[in-house]
């Protein structure tokens, strides 16, 4: 748990929770995967501008279970 809680305090982490969209497959249509990486753009972006990071050096934790 300590080495987690170190990787977070010194990378940025974005977390995305899946709604999942289909029976077998989560996101039949691919809606939501690509809304998330643009958020994801977005995020680091903003990061970036704040602490000189980049979406090279942003982290993704993609909850993707049903």
């Amino acid at each position: 748990m300590e080495s987690l809680q170190e990787f977070l305090k010194t990378n940025y982490t974005i977390f995305f929770s899946h709604q999942w969209l289909g029976w077998q497959t989560p996101d039949p249509v691919e809606t939501q995967f690509p809304i998330m990486q643009e958020a994801a753009k977005k995020l680091a972006a903003i990061n970036g501008s704040n602490r000189g990071s980049s979406l090279d050096k942003t982290f993704v934790w993609f909850d993707y279970g049903r």
